[in-house]
């Protein structure tokens, strides 16, 4: 019964999910003979944790219970909300917890709570939990964003006919699921090629949806002043990642709220990693690439993909001059590919999403 309780843990935690960033999705469930007496999930970032919720929403003694959560409490949640205590005070007998918490700087709660004489359960639908809360577990193993790389592409690799064209590839409903995901996460970044064909805006654009911090990969600082983007970046956080520096280009850029960031080169573009280590030292902690052919190719390269989302429109294009979804050098012998593992596959309307995590030298990528 222990599998049942926790997969009740996790659906309250996909309640928050897009709300919470950077605390991690909780969930939190109290059973006693055999029935559900508490229940809580973290709902916002700086909420409650999910445990405390649950003991509040208490109506009953707990006196002997089982406490499951999705995610052990980390050394904040100790130390602010001193929620072991509280866990102790409610004489939980047993606690059941589905995965593991990086995000600690001394004794475990785990290990705090089997001191206490409670008894102890960890990694129970551990998968689960660490699928529901990937982009934090990543975030605080490398202190790096976890990052997703979205295509859009037809059955034949093409994402613009031969003349150039790409609007639309897809239906109505993957264009929702675009803004959802961008609603998820903490960044959304593409390059300067995409700004000077598509002129997108990069927002979120769902009710009650927020935007997230766009990022612009711009080596030589040529995104026009008239562009989308530089002309709501007083409303939308924006952040241009150049190579080289022009003091004149960045004060203008500057002056209309873009922020200029001088990253290290690679082979004449962005360094990708370079930029990574930058963006988690401002706490970025999840990066989704709608980027253009060369960007994608550079993103797997550079190895800093950790799920790829394919939106897959069942047309075929052809042209040998089309663009294509991932394009750069290529690998050169098929044993050298980047494997997509544990996938899954999402129909929306007449189209359909492949998704999976990016695997390196035959590993996943976090």
């Amino acid at each position: 019964m222990d599998a049942y309780y926790m997969k009740r843990a996790v659906t309250l935690a996909e309640k928050a999910r897009g709300n919470t960033s950077p605390d991690p999705l909780a969930g939190a469930v109290i059973v006693k003979e055999g029935k559900i007496i508490g229940e809580g999930y973290r709902q916002f970032c700086g909420d409650l944790p999910a445990e405390i919720k649950a003991i509040r929403e208490l109506k009953t003694s707990a006196r002997g219970a089982t406490l499951f959560m999705t995610l052990e409490p980390g050394s904040r949640e100790i130390r602010d909300f001193d929620n072991l205590n509280a866990i102790l005070h409610a004489e939980i007998a047993r606690v059941v917890i589905g995965t593991s918490n990086p995000d600690l700087d001394t004794l475990s709660a785990a290990e705090r709570l089997a001191k206490a004489g409670l008894e102890v359960t960890e990694g129970v639908l551990k998968a689960e939990c660490d699928r529901i809360n990937e982009v934090f577990l990543h975030y605080q193993r490398t202190k790096r964003p976890f990052v997703f790389l979205k295509c859009v592409s037809t059955l034949d690799g093409k994402s613009a006919t031969f003349t150039g064209q790409s609007q639309w590839i897809t239906g109505e409903e993957v264009r929702q699921h675009a803004h959802e995901m961008r609603n998820q996460v903490s960044a959304v970044m593409t390059g300067i090629g995409t700004v000077l064909r598509d002129n997108p805006r990069l927002t979120c654009r769902i009710p009650d949806g927020k935007s997230p911090l766009r990022i612009i990969c711009d080596s030589s600082l040529s995104i026009p002043l008239e562009s989308k983007i530089v002309k709501t970046a007083s409303e939308f956080p924006t952040l241009i990642a150049c190579t080289r520096f022009d003091p004149k280009k960045a004060r203008l850029l500057e002056d209309r709220d873009c922020k200029v960031v001088a990253v290290r080169e690679k082979d004449g573009r962005v360094d990708l990693a370079d930029l990574m280590d930058l963006l988690g030292e401002i706490q970025v902690d999840s990066l989704l690439i709608e980027g253009g052919g060369s960007l994608n190719w550079s993103a797997l390269e550079d190895q800093i993909v950790n799920r790829i989302q394919i939106y897959y429109a069942k047309k075929i294009f052809g042209g040998k001059e089309a663009k294509t979804t991932v394009e750069g050098q290529g690998i050169p012998f098929p044993n050298l590919a980047y494997r997509i593992v544990r996938t899954r596959i999402l129909p929306l309307g007449d189209d359909f999403l492949l998704e999976g995590e990016v695997s390196y030298d035959g590993s996943s990528s976090f």
